[in-house]
């Protein structure tokens, strides 16, 4: 446990070390040749596939997931929010957005970025009379978040946020190491009770602004991936909801991989109801996300681990047919039992790969 937790270290203050020699514009221009760049390459390839992933946003979090091996991160909320990228129209601010992938890519870690498409200005335009609502993320979200009013400016807006990630050589963040990919459109837009409001929109709202942002993510990047937002359960509401989205004509042109989320404690991870779901609308070509797996059995993330019953859970998953896997880690992973941390460790290693 000593070893492995230094040995992270020393590959933590190698990676500092390097990138403070050499100058984020040169990184930029020598990427491929660099001996920094060839190394993070290296490395996803290796971690490309597998299967393990976690919410993950600040530094120390994605550190902490690097040391037991997972090299997937879901930043949750994250910082591709329209509302805090450009908050006087046509003037971006990427300082935030590119800080997270700066400490993801020095760590060799693959993102899912959740695109939220609200801004203050813009929701002025079309949703002044909607209800203001609670934001669970502490005020970095806009009080409406209604589907955008100015669809042409959104678009922009997205586009520019893919094209500064895809390792073109075009617009590209400085010191970019390795292309970002993965997109997902929104959250859990079928919630609208108490603090977890994410949309105030139909499914039919939903569905558009799915496409529309499918359009302006392929048009700035045709390689990129793009998950639809995250099923928040297997409930009938949510059942309602995403049943009238997958029913529109040609939906599943405008995702690559359906998104489930399991905060219930499902014995499969919501697997089978989400292929099921698909099914009857004619969509069976997806591979499934679970992109948020709870280690509990109830949202609130209390009581005593049963590891027998979490790996249950993960083992059925995959059976399933879930392709990967994001768990929520306990908030403070560092100061759980010394028993309890190398037994998530075991099954992060057992799972990881396919």
């Amino acid at each position: 446990m000593a070893s492995y937790k230094l040995l992270c270290t020393c590959m933590l203050c190698l990676f500092v070390f390097i990138s403070g020699c050499v100058q984020e514009s040169k990184i930029a221009k020598e990427v491929k040749g660099s001996g920094y760049a060839s190394q993070a390459f290296a490395r996803l390839n290796k971690t490309f596939n597998y299967r393990i992933g976690a919410l993950g946003w600040h530094e120390k979090e994605l550190y902490e997931q690097a040391s037991l091996g997972i090299f997937w991160s879901r930043p949750h909320p994250g910082d591709a929010i329209w509302h805090l990228i450009e908050r006087a129209k046509g003037r971006y601010d990427w300082s935030s957005l590119d800080r997270t992938v700066r400490n993801a890519q020095n760590l060799g870690i693959n993102l899912i970025i959740t695109i939220w498409p609200y801004a203050e200005w813009d929701q002025a335009l079309c949703h002044p009379e909607m209800p203001e609502t609670p934001d669970p993320f502490g005020g970095i979200l806009p009080r409406r978040k209604g589907i955008p009013c100015d669809w042409e400016h959104y678009q922009r807006f997205l586009m520019a946020l893919v094209e500064r990630y895809d390792g073109d050589g075009k617009d590209d963040m400085p010191g970019l190491i390795y292309p970002v990919k993965y997109f997902e459109i929104g959250n859990e837009p079928e919630m609208t009770h108490g603090y977890d409001i994410f949309f105030q929109g139909t499914p039919e709202d939903y569905a558009i602004l799915l496409k529309k942002s499918a359009e302006a993510i392929r048009k700035a990047n045709n390689e990129a991936k793009i998950l639809h937002a995250g099923i928040a359960s297997s409930f009938e509401f949510s059942r309602d909801f995403w049943s009238k989205v997958f029913s529109h004509e040609n939906i599943g042109k405008y995702f690559d991989i359906a998104n489930i989320h399991d905060l219930q404690g499902a014995e499969d991870g919501n697997v089978r109801f989400v292929k099921a779901l698909l099914k009857e609308n004619g969509i069976d070509d997806k591979p499934v996300w679970v992109t948020e797996f709870s280690l509990y059995n109830t949202p609130e993330g209390e009581g005593k681990l049963d590891f027998e019953k979490v790996e249950e859970r993960i083992k059925k998953a995959f059976e399933k047919g879930a392709e990967k896997i994001f768990l929520i880690l306990p908030p403070v992973f560092a100061e759980m039992g010394k028993q309890d941390s190398e037994r998530i460790r075991d099954l992060i290693d057992k799972y990881n790969k396919p």
